[in-house]
């Protein structure tokens, strides 16, 4: 694969390390939250609608799949890849990049304008919209199947964007600015409409990455600093971003409203969703006869496939989902996140479970090293497994047809890179020597 030029020693802090956030953050983020749930309701600040499920075993069947995964991406992150061919350096890799960027990010503005087209074509919508005196919703919202799930191209285009831009500090052209300023707005209104809160972390988390290594290279130790604290120093921001998505609902509801510290209830309720994940997890095992081997959470883009996805459920068997009952008679459906510790075992079953949590492990330590070496295939596929990673709280992402798009688009990155960064003047060259 393509590699900028010169060779790139970055060095990450610990956290950007699948084997690095397993044990130093998720574990302990586990621990945490499920000794949150041992102390009841917390005066009403933690939401527990749900039969408790998670309980010593089943904590330590999490604890141990995290472990599985992190000595994989420990031994992953010790493999390199191949050295990029030498005629694939130089201004020509660059080039090669920045017409993958823009190729991905073109067709996610295309997607975006399909998806919100009745908003975007509409000034006077818009303009109710921004004002607040409008508020969509998704059933007023059309999709197109196939079509506007390529707005996932996005997060391509910013891995590409923001390493570029903030690890390695290339110069880049007026026009990728204006494109990444574009589809930021895009996002943002994505989120805005359709109520999508992991959009925004999926495009801004590329930017994360890269801005963390661009930090360890900073000479004042404060940025050092908040840069190997990662994780935990974002801990307000999180909290605060969470509080105003939830401003506009629960906090503004009479039943919390005036009752609660603001920081207290946003703590709680976010601690309520990852507790409830995982309880919801632990039930789905402790209530329901597994391995189902429906691949209902690790190949739930099978399912989703534009008209392949019910004749693939179909054939293997899947007329109703196995969240759907549980939700009925033991949880509450406004809570309807897996985890994907869990719903790894559900699937597979204990060998299979182990066997994708060590292979996922093993590829994302690969990814790390490859994204710190500068190789291209690192730059697009590290965001998504550190997303996964981060997500895995709730729900296998990998699964999900979001990553499946994002995977499309990679590919369709590298392809562009390598074709547009060959050194065509070389060749034209020859042929004329040759001749």
């Amino acid at each position: 694969m393509d590699r900028l030029p010169p060779p790139l020693p970055h060095r990450l802090p610990w956290w950007c390390s699948p084997a690095g956030l397993a044990l130093g953050f998720q574990i302990p983020v586990i621990l945490v939250v499920a000794w949150a749930g041992t102390q009841g309701d917390a005066g009403g600040v933690l939401t527990i609608r749900a039969v408790r499920f998670l309980d010593a075993r089943s904590l330590g069947i999490a604890v141990g799949m995290l472990l599985v995964l992190a000595a994989a991406a420990a031994i992953g992150s010790q493999l390199r890849l191949r050295a990029a061919p030498a005629p694939n350096a130089g201004a020509d890799a660059g080039a090669g990049w920045n017409s993958a960027a823009a190729t991905v990010g073109l067709i996610a503005v295309f997607a975006y304008g399909v998806w919100f087209r009745d908003y975007f074509f509409n000034p006077a919508l818009m303009w109710g919209i921004l004002t607040g005196a409008y508020e969509p919703s998704r059933e007023d919202i059309e999709l197109t199947p196939g079509l506007t799930s390529l707005a996932n191209f996005a997060p391509v285009f910013f891995s590409i964007y923001a390493y570029r831009l903030l690890a390695v500090q290339r110069a880049l052209p007026i026009a990728l600015h204006a494109l990444a300023a574009v589809l930021l707005l895009l996002t943002l209104f994505r989120v805005y409409a359709w109520s999508e809160r992991l959009a925004l972390i999926e495009n801004t988390m590329p930017l994360a990455l890269a801005l963390a290594l661009a930090a360890m290279r900073s000479r004042q130790r404060l940025v050092r600093g908040l840069a190997l604290a990662g994780p935990y120093a974002a801990i307000p921001v999180v909290l605060l971003l969470f509080g105003v998505a939830e401003s506009s609902r629960s906090w503004a509801s009479d039943t919390y409203h005036g009752k609660y510290g603001f920081w207290s209830f946003m703590a709680g309720r976010l601690a309520s969703y990852y507790y409830t994940s995982l309880n919801n997890g632990a039930g789905l095992l402790a209530t329901t006869d597994w391995p189902t081997w429906r691949l209902e959470h690790v190949g739930a883009w099978l399912h989703h496939l534009p008209g392949l996805g019910p004749r693939f459920s179909a054939l293997i068997g899947v007329d109703e989902y196995t969240l759907t009952e549980f939700f009925v008679r033991h949880a509450d459906p406004e809570f309807n996140s897996p985890s994907g510790v869990f719903a790894v075992l559900l699937d597979l079953g204990w060998v299979g479970g182990v066997i994708y949590m060590a292979t996922w492990g093993l590829v994302a330590g690969l990814m790390h090293r490859a994204y710190r070496d500068g190789h291209l295939v690192g730059v697009l596929a590290n965001p998504l497994f550190f997303i996964a990673a981060f997500e895995l709280f709730r729900y296998p992402y990998l699964g999900e047809s979001r990553a499946f798009t994002w995977v499309m688009g990679m590919a369709l990155a590298a392809l562009v890179a390598r074709e547009a960064g060959r050194p065509r003047w070389r060749s034209r060259v020859t042929t004329r020597e040759t001749a």
